[in-house]
């Protein structure tokens, strides 16, 4: 710019130079004509002469400078219009926000939360995926048996308890997390006194009649097994390998304890005492394997001996497996035999 209005500065001083040399030559001119005047005819010799170059020259610088001036203003209004375009350039500081706002708001469907006595209608396949759930019948806890499989007895074990073979239950039932006490029971009868003390000395019958008085029966073979092992057909109610805190037995002990006192027993369902403590009567007639409740050992008008499972406080490892069954005659009626109770599902 600055070189840009020196050349203007200097083409006007050169046109203002033209212009004063022009009139100079029309001030001279101007006295040689009054001059020219007192001569005689005679005496004048020549039209004086203009010189016309300078003259010429003089209009071209002047055409010249109006052009640089016309180029200057031109190259002044286009800085200006780029340094308006900058400084809105400059004024973005961020890239615009685009808000878009729904014309509606979408409906959102809740999944409806299934209860436990829903899920236990499906089939599980392994102990892990079970949340055990327990509820009260008549102020006795019990605990929901979902539908599902196992593989019942043991190939490497006693004669009687083999051969595996698979049973599915299509319908969950509930099962007394506890062995039935004296005070359930209503009478302190028993070897031992203490209202939470595991009712024994029963027979068959009686403890058959007192769950049919609840609404329900003693467990069959197969319902009490699956409660103890699961689908993981586990060795003991609480694992694969024994541990002595977790049973009450002959080596800890030398006669009942208060049912539930050892819950690091309990079986996959939540079921406490599974192992130990007394022996429970089972509904089902003692026969072989494998076990089919179609075959008439589920007849409950038959005096025939009946299963009992799960071990008591007088015996020892071997007699403590998930899989290990017994029998003794229905009239029969120790202190090492109790019972619990089972309730069709709800």
């Amino acid at each position: 710019q600055a070189e840009m209005n020196a050349i203007v500065l200097d083409n006007i001083r050169t046109a203002e130079a033209a212009e004063t040399a022009t009139a100079e030559q029309n001030r001279q001119y101007e006295r040689g004509t009054a001059a020219a005047l007192t001569l005689t005819a005679t005496q004048w010799t020549a039209t004086p002469t203009i010189d016309s170059r300078a003259t010429a020259e003089a209009r071209l610088t002047a055409t010249q400078i109006a052009a640089i001036t016309t180029a200057t203003a031109e190259a002044q209004r286009t800085a200006t219009s780029h340094a308006a375009t900058q400084a809105w350039i400059d004024s973005w500081t961020d890239t615009p926000t685009v808000t878009f706002i729904p014309s509606h708001t979408p409906t959102v469907t809740p999944i409806p939360t299934l209860s436990p006595e829903q899920i236990a209608l499906t089939p599980q396949t392994a102990n892990a995926d079970w949340t055990p759930y327990e509820r009260d019948f008549a102020s006795v806890t019990m605990v929901l048996v979902p539908a599902g499989c196992f593989l019942m007895g043991r190939n490497d074990s006693l004669d009687n308890e083999q051969p595996v073979h698979e049973i599915c239950f299509n319908d969950p039932f509930w099962i007394d997390k506890t062995e039935v006490t004296n005070d359930q029971y209503g009478s302190s009868g028993g070897s031992w006194s203490g209202g939470n003390l595991p009712r024994e000395s029963v027979n068959w019958s009686e403890a058959q009649d007192f769950c049919n008085a609840r609404g329900g029966s003693l467990p069959t073979e197969a319902e009490w097994e699956y409660v103890a092992r699961g689908p993981d057909a586990l060795v003991y109610p609480w694992g694969n390998e024994f541990v002595q805190e977790n049973v009450v037995s002959s080596g800890n002990s030398s006669k009942t304890e208060p049912v539930g006192n050892r819950p690091d027993g309990a079986s996959w369902v939540g079921v406490l005492d599974m192992s130990g403590n007394v022996n429970e009567w089972i509904l089902s007639e003692y026969r072989a394997y494998p076990y089919d409740p179609s075959d008439g050992r589920e007849n409950i008008n038959s005096d025939v001996v009946r299963v009992v499972r799960g071990g008591s406080w007088g015996d020892g490892v071997n007699f403590l497996h998930g899989y290990f069954r017994y029998y003794y005659n229905p009239l029969f009626a120790g202190y090492t035999v109790g019972f619990r109770c089972v309730l069709p599902y709800q």
